[in-house]
């Protein structure tokens, strides 16, 4: 019988099949190899499913924290500006020999922008004080007038930036004419927020400070201005007297083409020093500096971006925890394959071969935890956004953008790589026939040592943790128990603008005329006005020094902080008489002025005498001090010092912006009835930032709070991780030495002997870990001395809880398996092994 082959033609081609070998290409065979580890990874991470959730939530919780601290530092340093070219913008300031930097002159700007052949183009930004938000379309906001931020800018400005509008158009020159003025431009959240983004926005209305605007443009999403505050809305800047010394401005420049930083500053001195020659009395004294717009204090303020700094460099450590915890994990699920490893190799397996599987299996887990981590670090965003202050309105900026995508699918990978490469490189660095031949302890006792390496580093990382939490804790405990100098409880402030054309006169009644109708309200203890309360953010800082002392070269040596106050605003405030009297009804505009100083001030001024009855001068003014009242901190806890102040009847220097404190019972349920109280006095008074005095206290330290809150969220994940690291590596070693376990037993050793053996052993790690922990705490709490208040750095008892904290997490971490190992019967655990 012919086979099939035989009846072929010579000519015609051998069929296809099994006989006939064909090599896949190398490409094939890698993503064919590389689909099969992870298949077996698949599996094997299947069969335990315990592990497996541990170490996905390990990576998972380590990435997302350090992707969200991530965040804030990509908006505040790393993302550019949302503007065309930022790198070409900068900012021009003016400073003062002595007094230092101050905001630009319309005069000044003026001959920057025609003499500065570097800049391309110039604009001047006016940001106003919070403004009245009242009407929108002609309606009454159904939460009553809000406070936002206008700033007034020259038609340049937006050109200038490059960035087109999403809607309508840009501010014109025509625009810049008051009576002409009428127009507004809104940000993005402002289209938001007032008009639920209708896409008809352009042509309706908006009160703003008490003028009708029409919008004509909305600028795009992702465009904001920082300079003090978020913009909310953009109105023209009107042509003004060419002032000099009116220096309230902001002043932006863009660098031409070929036009560079050095030149332009040059060029400015130039402007500078003919300024000064022509105009001596505005411009003799003033200098210039120009910096690039990334870099303006009021766009990133230093601590803002250090706060971040701060919070990353936790996250970081918090990571190397997880990697060291995935790597130990995982080390832990390789040491009884030890065997299996090395019949592999044996047989002929490369250890490239033996080991891909435990390589797969954790990049695979750091994969998956990464894009895990992306949508949790989102929802962490907000909580992350408290680190900065909160007019930045971080969390309306922040975005997981493809910066964010990147650093989480790297890092995914790094620990992936950590994970992985360890364990790889020890469970195959002794040679199979040492295993073969049950040569295992030694081995395993070599293995071990590494994982007991990367159980200490975790605790020592812990450690490092614990102990910068600790400082951090005792400093906000320092700052909310700082003496301020005024009550915190049941006290209500309200800020109150009055309309500009309102008589000084006519203002001052006003307050008399309020402060009584407020006083007789029911609950209210005491009332008074005051110009600048504490922690108002509304502070007037003006030249005071005794009658006849010299002038000091530098006059912000002699400044103090200037109150107009009420007679019941120390009565409010709680604010103490030491000597003399209080201001009283009797301090009017017709009597003799007079101030009441603060007990720092009298010191700074008088050093032990009595100022009683002296003269002091207030701004150039003459005033006799008539009383001395105790110290305030008006600026709150953060300061860490106690202010110069003086008092002055405000029916003698009456303002039309001032708040008035109510001190009453259940203080916050107050603010409704006086806000009824003003506008039965006066409808058209901007009545806003109503809020105790205690959650005033609060939001002056919510920044040291958000930074201490995740020191203690790092701090605890830290230790919960390396606790976790612990128990396994404790496991282990009890799983490896269950034979000599059982030997002891069997010899006459009783449980409390292979208790205290196998606790001695978790002991000696995680001291071992602790005191590195500690030693690198030590380097490390440099970082923070700008941030604590109160505290040392080397604050011994912030050492000491840690170290504690840390062992004693050691030892109940050692307690369960010693237990464990001691109830086990000797034959029982013999006939296993």
């Amino acid at each position: 019988m012919e086979s099939g082959f035989e009846s072929l033609s010579p000519s015609q081609p051998a069929p296809r099949g099994p006989l006939r070998h064909r090599p896949r290409p190398p490409h094939r065979r890698a993503v064919d190899g590389l689909a099969s580890g992870l298949r077996l990874a698949l599996r094997r991470l299947s069969r335990e499913p315990g592990l497996t959730a541990l170490a996905f939530l390990v990576v998972t919780l380590g990435i997302a924290l350090a992707t969200a601290v991530f965040s804030v530092l990509n908006v505040l340093v790393l993302r550019p500006l949302p503007y065309h070219d930022p790198a070409r913008l900068v900012v021009v300031e003016e400073w003062h020999r002595t007094q230092g930097f101050s905001g630009s002159s319309y005069g000044n700007y003026l001959d920057w922008s025609r003499d500065v052949a570097a800049f391309s183009s110039t604009a001047l930004l006016a940001v106003s004080e919070p403004v009245q938000l009242a009407q929108l379309d002609g309606q009454d906001l159904s939460d009553g007038p809000q406070e936002v931020a206008l700033g007034r800018v020259t038609a340049s400005f937006f050109p200038m930036l490059g960035v087109p509008p999403a809607l309508g158009r840009w501010l014109s020159p025509a625009e810049e004419v008051t009576g002409r003025d009428g127009a507004v431009v809104l940000s993005y959240l402002s289209w938001q927020r007032w008009f639920g983004q209708r896409p008809d926005v352009l042509g309706r209305t908006v009160l703003l400070d008490g003028r009708r605007r029409v919008v004509v443009g909305v600028m795009p999403r992702g465009f904001h201005f920082n300079y003090g505050s978020i913009v909310a809305a953009f109105a023209p800047f009107t042509l003004e007297a060419t002032a000099r010394d009116a220096r309230r401005h902001a002043t932006f420049a863009r660098l031409a083409d070929g036009g560079t930083l050095e030149a332009a500053r040059a060029q400015l001195a130039t402007v500078a020093s003919r300024l000064a020659r022509e105009y001596p009395a505005t411009n003799g004294s003033w200098t210039y500096r120009l910096a690039p717009l990334s870099q303006a204090a009021d766009m990133a303020d230093p601590s803002t971006v250090r706060n971040a700094q701060l919070a990353f460099v936790a996250a970081l450590l918090v990571l190397g925890v997880c990697g060291a915890n995935l790597a130990s994990l995982l080390l832990a699920r390789v040491l009884p394959r030890s065997r299996e490893l090395a019949i592999r190799v044996a047989l002929g397996a490369s250890r490239l071969q033996a080991v891909r599987a435990v390589v797969a299996e954790s990049v695979l887990l750091s994969v998956l935890g990464a894009a895990a981590a992306l949508p949790l670090a989102y929802t962490m965003r907000r909580a992350a956004a408290r680190l900065v202050p909160a007019y930045l309105d971080l969390p309306s900026l922040m975005m997981i953008d493809g910066r964010s995508v990147v650093f989480a699918v790297a890092l995914g990978l790094l620990l992936g790589a950590v994970g992985a490469i360890l364990p790889a490189l020890r469970a195959t660095a002794v040679m199979p026939s040492e295993i073969l031949k049950d040569e295992a302890p030694s081995a395993g006792g070599r293995r071990s040592r590494l994982l007991d390496v990367l159980v200490a580093g975790e605790v020592a990382a812990a450690a490092t943790l614990l102990v910068l939490c600790g400082l951090l804790l005792r400093s906000l405990t320092h700052l909310q128990t700082m003496p301020l100098g005024y009550r915190t409880e049941d006290l209500l402030t309200m800020r109150l603008v009055l309309p500009e054309e309102r008589r000084l006169a006519a203002v001052a009644a006003f307050y008399d005329g309020l402060t009584s109708r407020v006083e007789r309200l029911p609950g209210v203890i005491s009332a008074g006005v005051g110009e600048c309360p504490p922690l108002s953010g509304d502070y007037n800082g003006l030249p005071v020094l005794r009658d006849g002392r010299e002038q000091p070269a530098d006059p912000r040596l002699l400044r103090a902080l200037v109150h107009a106050v009420t007679p019941g605003y120390f009565a409010a405030l709680g604010i103490s008489l030491r000597r003399g009297r209080l201001l009283g009804p009797y301090d009017t505009a017709q009597s003799e002025p007079v101030a009441v100083v603060s007990e720092s001030l009298a010191r700074r001024e008088w050093a032990g005498g009595d100022p009683i009855g002296r003269a002091l001068r207030v701004d150039g003014g003459r005033r006799t001090v008539a009383g001395i009242v105790s110290d305030v901190r008006h600026r709150g806890p953060l300061t860490g010092r106690l202010d110069d102040d003086v008092y002055l009847p405000q029916a003698q220097a009456p303002g039309r912006r001032a708040f008035v404190v109510v001190h009453g019972h259940n203080a916050g349920r107050l603010a409704p009835a006086v806000r009824r109280a003003v506008r039965e006095l006066d409808p058209t008074i901007v009545v806003s930032q109503a809020r105790t005095m205690a959650q005033a206290l609060a939001d002056s330290t919510a920044e040291s709070r958000a930074r201490t809150e995740w020191a203690v969220g790092f701090s605890v994940l830290g230790l919960v991780l390396a606790v976790t690291g612990l128990s396994a590596s404790t496991a282990a070693w009890v799983s490896r030495r269950a034979r000599e376990l059982a030997v002891r037993q069997a010899l006459g050793a009783g449980r409390r002997q292979i208790v205290g053996l196998v606790i001695s052993r978790t002991l000696r790690v995680a001291c071992a870990g602790a005191t590195a922990g500690l030693a690198a705490a030590v380097v490390g709490s440099r970082m923070l001395t700008s941030v604590l208040y109160g505290v040392d750095p080397l604050d011994g008892p912030s050492y000491a809880a840690a170290a504690a904290t840390a062992l004693v997490a050691a030892l109940l971490t050692g307690g369960v398996p010693a237990f464990r190992a001691a109830r086990v019967e000797p034959a029982a655990a013999l006939r296993r092994c």
